[in-house]
């Protein structure tokens, strides 16, 4: 066995010598890169597939805890670079959750489990505090899982109900501050306090306040305003601002090249409410309405004797008696009438939308640019009339591109569109006063194309050059001359003999020296034959000695 490996190794040797120095530098380099393209191709296919053993964030004592007993576990895992998330192999994934099961990890905080888990010596208080840090809790994992927020923070107030008086006076509150990842909208916002609102008891979304985690303030229990601040002030003067833009752009987008529109509106953003109560008759023509109630009393009462009807008529024998004021005697009558009309009333309450646009104070200033080419091979056939935008006698065509780009060609947009200006302010809702069109032209110049190959010409000549490189080499090879040597045919002992008494007066006198040819051949013959070399000389030997 070690012969053969020896010989297997002397061959190695033998045929790795036949190479010069250039070609066992391209071997070792061809050997390099097929071994790297492997080495690469083996850990793409085999390296394994990870996968996050959990989908939310963790926080870095959970992720410590949990690769913990991954580690004891031995199973591979990896985490990111804030210490946030865990990956395992796809294979361990099960293993690795029922690991974590089995050691309860990671934690799931404090559940109302927990806060019914109590013993004899529990006080109420106790067992109060433990069901406000569950619903904290669950508040908390609840907000969180809203789109857009990653992490939520809940702190209740609740007044011990306990004392009736203080019950009374004192009002449930909540605080919550959001982690976000995303913005969310007002009414997301007020979705939250909303939600928290109903989800303890006797809080009033009044009560709740939302801030972010840099601070801001999204909401103050203000139902009227929730979010009219700066920002959203900001966001609602850009929206219109942003569909002015595209109003303009739809009328002049098809007369010119390019539209840059740049508004600069000013929004009200006052608040202002009016209610209004108006009283008419259901009866055209009539101030008065409906009778839809009528109530008519009469009295009357007198006092004192009666006498005679007091005037001018002729007295008789006896005179008659008047009645005197003091004699307490009168009469009086009353009539009393009660009507109720029915009018038709309306009710008017109008509040003003807040964030309209004050066209007066508002502008809009637009910039049209409209393409003018310059052909380079039709300006050097055109004739020449002595205009700004032609070819100049002796002037190269890097000299016009300079002369051109250095001035401003304007539009003359009163003349070419007269009623331009007014169309646009109509659709913006501004005066026309308030803005203004300029117009450019924009030098585009097109070169003299020059004739280029296609790719696939090059590659054609590449290949063609190579192929008659080869040829020419194969041709030089071919013509080079070769030395030829002939090889004489093996000779036995016997016939050695012969020959050498037969030619020994013919032969010359060896010249045997270290760099003659009969040298070499004696050596090789001897190095391959050894057994025929001793029998002749043992043959020479004995006929010396006869």
């Amino acid at each position: 066995m070690q012969e053969t490996i020896s010989h297997i190794s002397q061959q190695i040797t033998e045929y790795w010598n036949k190479f010069d120095k250039s070609q066992k530098l391209r071997l070792i380099l061809i050997a390099f890169f097929v071994v790297l393209t492997l080495g690469i191709a083996i850990f793409i296919t085999t390296r394994p597939k990870m996968v996050r053993l959990f989908n939310e964030e963790l926080t870095v004592s959970q992720v410590a805890q949990i690769k913990e007993v991954l580690d004891g576990a031995s199973i591979y895992n990896t985490t990111n670079d804030e210490g946030t998330v865990i990956q395992v192999k796809k294979k361990d994934y099960a293993k690795a959750k029922m690991t974590l099961a089995n050691e309860q990890i990671p934690d799931n905080g404090f559940t109302f489990e927990d806060a019914l888990n109590n013993d004899m010596g529990t006080t109420e208080t106790e067992k109060k505090a433990k069901l406000k840090e569950a619903k904290q809790q669950e508040l908390e994992a609840d907000i969180g899982a809203i789109e857009g927020v990653n992490k939520a923070e809940v702190h209740l107030v609740i007044p011990d109900d306990d004392n009736f008086f203080l019950a009374s006076t004192r009002e449930a509150r909540a605080s919550v501050k959001l982690d976000l990842k995303t913005p969310l909208s007002n009414k997301q916002i007020m979705g939250i306090a909303h939600y928290v609102a109903g989800s303890v008891e006797n809080l009033d979304v009044k009560n709740v306040r939302v801030i972010d985690n840099k601070g801001n303030i999204l909401y103050l229990g203000n139902e009227e305003s929730p979010g009219v601040n700066m920002d959203e002030q900001q966001d609602r003067k850009l929206a219109a601002e942003k569909n002015i833009e595209s109003k303009v752009i739809s009328i002049l987008g098809p007369l010119f090249d390019d539209v840059r529109v740049t508004p600069n509106l000013v929004l009200n953003f006052d608040q202002y409410k009016e209610k209004q109560e108006l009283v008419s008759s259901p009866i055209e023509g009539e101030d008065r309405g409906l009778i839809s109630y009528e109530n008519t009393a009469s009295r009357k009462t007198s006092s004192g004797s009666e006498g005679e009807e007091p005037g001018l008529a002729a007295n008789d024998n006896e005179i008659p008696a008047y009645e005197m004021g003091d004699q307490n005697n009168y009469q009086a009558k009353e009539d009393q009438k009660e009507i109720k009309y029915e009018l038709d009333k309306k009710y008017t309450e109008l509040e003003k939308s807040v964030g309209t646009i004050i066209p007066e104070q508002s502008y809009v200033s637009v910039v049209v640019l409209r393409d003018k080419i310059y052909d380079q091979e039709k300006k050097e056939k055109e004739e020449r009339t002595g205009k700004e935008d032609e070819l100049q006698e002796n002037e190269t065509w890097e000299e016009f591109k300079y002369r051109i780009k250095s001035r401003a060609a304007m539009i003359d947009i009163d003349n070419e569109y007269p009623e331009l200006e007014n169309l646009v302010a109509k659709a913006a809702g501004i005066s026309v006063d308030n803005l203004e069109i300029v117009g450019y032209e924009v030098p585009v110049f097109i070169d003299k194309e020059i004739q280029k190959r296609p790719y696939s010409e090059y590659v054609m000549l590449g290949i063609l050059f190579a192929l008659i490189a080869l040829f020419a080499f194969a041709l030089i090879k071919k013509t080079e001359p070769h030395e030829i040597t002939e090889i004489e045919p093996e000779l036995s002992v016997e016939e050695m003999l012969e020959n050498a008494q037969t030619k020994q007066e013919e032969v010359d006198p060896i010249e045997y020296n270290e760099e003659s040819e009969i040298r070499k051949q004696i050596d090789k013959f001897v190095e391959e034959k050894p057994e025929a070399v001793a029998s002749l000389l043992r043959n020479w030997l004995s006929e010396e000695w006869e």
